[in-house]
């Protein structure tokens, strides 16, 4: 009778570890696309490295110990997979989106088994595998990324996207403020925006209903890309304009006696916080007494100060995982600065572990504009939590 083709134990134990990597627990529920593309990645990735060891003269296994091992693998995988599936219906019943179908039980089970079984007898396949996962990784919806459009109105003032010395357009947007009559009303706010120039209606509408018409809203963009492109490419081009903007708002604001000043508040979301948070500093430092509070929502983990000299809040989503997400986290657990509020669904959280929770995190950020207000990085009108004096 034919044997079927069992793997070498260390082949197994290599795609086991592959599958335990993958399913650990994120903090965002998954698509069945993702969940697939990234664990039969994972598995595949490990496989091979059992197969190296194999072929570098690993000693021979009969095919009695290959049975018990791909048994033991089997019953481990299948735990693994029952665990996480558990873990993402509960996490979807938390953030109220839809709970995982059938389709994530396959694609995080049966794909990656049958690829990585591929690849081990047939090596030639690995080209037709990367491509298939490239192809699968391009099927993620583009609208998970999509960027919404800015607010426009009387009470939000807008600067145009000028040259690296962001100053005169700093004072062209003031000129304007001070020219509408705003230094006649309750507040201001600076508000940094990410880096496509894109300022959250939720944090305007947020605004609104606390200061009601006695508001305006100062922008000055400073870049046309999207925000983590901008991170990676010149995060400080944020800080540079915030400061521009705050440096002309608070001369101007300086020449008015101080019970007759409006209230000045920072805000930025996201990368846009980073650049608020240079702004405070600024104003902490040169223009004493002019800054009312700042607002910080979602700054990426380690990216602003601990403390602050003046009023400050820090909004965070508690399932955002751009909150968590730098490579300081690789070995170290994140941390949040002083002042943190927590906000959005409540969801259950995973434990960090070194590089694990790096690893899931960076997957989680793929899915992290995809649910509704209050889950991952998508904040609504609760963001602008207005720091007490």
């Amino acid at each position: 009778m034919r044997q079927i083709p069992v793997p070498h134990p260390a082949i197994t134990v290599s795609a086991v570890l592959g599958y335990l990597v993958a399913l650990f627990p994120g903090t965002l529920p998954r698509t069945a696309v993702v969940s697939g593309v990234f664990t039969t990645a994972l598995v595949v990735i490990a496989a091979v490295v059992g197969c190296l060891v194999v072929a570098t003269g690993h000693r021979r296994a009969g095919y009695a110990a290959r049975l018990r091992w791909a048994g033991a693998g089997g019953v481990v995988v299948l735990a693994a997979v029952a665990l996480a599936g558990h873990r993402q219906v509960t996490l979807s019943a938390d953030l109220g989106v839809p709970a995982p179908g059938i389709a994530w039980y396959v694609a995080v089970l049966v794909v990656p088994a049958m690829t990585a079984t591929g690849v081990v007898r047939m090596p030639r396949m690995v080209g037709v595998i990367a491509a298939a996962g490239a192809l699968a990784l391009g099927l993620i919806p583009a609208g998970a990324h999509a960027t919404p459009s800015r607010p426009g109105d009387q009470q939000v003032l807008l600067g145009s996207l000028g040259p690296a010395d962001f100053d005169a357009e700093a004072r062209d947007v003031v000129a304007r403020w001070v020219e509408s009559g705003g230094m006649g009303r309750r507040a201001v706010v600076i508000a940094v925006p990410t880096g496509s120039g894109w300022v959250d209606t939720s944090a305007v509408g947020g605004f609104r209903t606390r200061f009601g018409d006695g508001v305006t809203i100062l922008s000055l963009p400073y870049s046309d890309m999207s925000s983590w492109r901008a991170f990676v490419s010149d995060r400080s081009a944020a800080g540079r304009s915030a400061v521009a903007l705050a440096e002309q708002l608070a001369r101007a604001v300086e020449h008015q006696a101080r019970q007759h000043r409006p209230q000045v508040f920072l805000y930025g979301q996201s990368l846009g916080a980073i650049g608020a948070d240079e702004a405070r500093r600024h104003l902490e430092t040169r223009h004493r007494g002019v800054l009312t509070g700042t607002v910080l929502v979602a700054p990426p983990e380690g990216s602003v100060a601990t403390s602050s000299a003046t009023p400050r809040s820090v909004v965070v989503n508690r399932s955002d995982p751009v909150t968590r997400w730098s490579l300081r986290s690789m070995w170290r657990a994140p941390s949040e600065p002083d002042g943190t509020v927590h906000t959005g669904r409540p969801a259950t959280s995973a434990p960090w572990v070194p590089l694990l929770s790096f690893l899931q995190t960076s997957v989680d950020l793929l899915g992290a504009l995809d649910g509704p207000a209050g889950t991952g990085h998508r904040y609504g009108s609760d963001q602008v939590a207005i720091p007490d004096g």
